[in-house]
C-alpha cells in the first residue's frame, strides 16, 4: 500500500528517512524552510545512491529499483515554506533534540542490552512514565539505527565525553543490517 510521506527538513536525518520511505514505495514530499535547502536535499539522496552504483556496491538496476521514476519525481515536489516554530539554538554538536534524543535512544539500548527489561518494557515505561508517543526503541527503529549510531558517534568526537558512546548492542544491530523499520528488523521485527 503506497502511502504519502512528508518529511520536514531535508539535512541528513531528513534525507534518510525521505530515502528509506521512497525506497520502500511511498510518495515521499520534502520540504524546508527554503525551496533551494530542500532541493539540495533531494540532490544529495540522488547523489548517494549514484556513488554506491560507481563504487560497485550495487547495480544501476538496483538503485532504479529503489527508487522508481514516479517516485523520484514525487520526491522532488518541494514547497517553498512550511509553518514552524522557530527555535534559536547557537551551534553546537547535535543541536538541541539530537542531542537528547539520540543518547535516550542509546541508553534504552543499555539497559536492553544489560537485561534489565525487555524491548517492549523498556519502551512502554517510556511512554507510560514520561508520556511520550513511543518508546525509545521504537523510535530508534523508525530513525534508523544506524542513524542512531552515526549521530552517537558525531556527539562522542565531537565532545570527547564518554556519555556519548554508543552501545555495543547499537554497533552490533547495524553491523548485522538490523536498522529497524528501513531492514524489517532492528529492536522490533517488522517482518510480520
Amino acid at each position: 500500500m503506497t502511502r504519502k510521506v512528508g518529511v520536514v527538513g531535508a539535512g541528513t536525518m531528513g534525507q534518510g528517512i525521505a530515502n528509506a520511505f521512497a525506497s520502500a514505495g511511498n510518495d515521499v514530499t520534502v520540504v524546508d524552510i527554503k525551496k533551494e535547502w530542500a532541493e539540495n536535499g533531494v540532490n544529495k539522496i540522488f547523489a548517494g545512491k549514484d556513488k554506491l552504483v560507481a563504487k560497485g556496491k550495487i547495480t544501476q538496476e538496483a538503485a532504479d529499483a529503489n527508487t522508481p521514476d514516479e517516485v523520484k519525481e514525487t520526491i522532488k515536489e518541494i514547497s517553498k515554506e512550511i509553518g514552524k516554530t522557530p527555535v534559536e539554538v547557537n551551534e553546537g554538536p547535535g543541536f538541541v533534540v539530537n542531542r537528547i534524543l539520540i543518547p535516550m535512544v542509546n541508553e534504552a539500548s543499555v539497559i536492553l542490552q544489560e537485561g534489565i527489561a525487555s524491548t517492549e518494557d523498556i519502551d512502554t515505561a517510556m511512554q507510560l512514565g514520561a508520556n511520550h508517543p513511543m518508546g525509545p526503541l521504537a523510535l530508534g527503529d523508525l530513525i534508523g539505527l544506524d542513524v542512531v549510531l552515526a549521530i552517537m558517534d558525531v556527539l562522542y568526537h565531537e565532545t570527547g565525553d564518554s556519555k556519548y558512546r554508543a552501545s555495543t548492542l547499537l554497533r552490533k544491530m547495524v553491523r548485522a543490517g538490523k536498522l529497524g523499520r528501513k531492514t524489517g528488523e532492528g529492536f522490533y521485527n517488522y517482518k510480520k
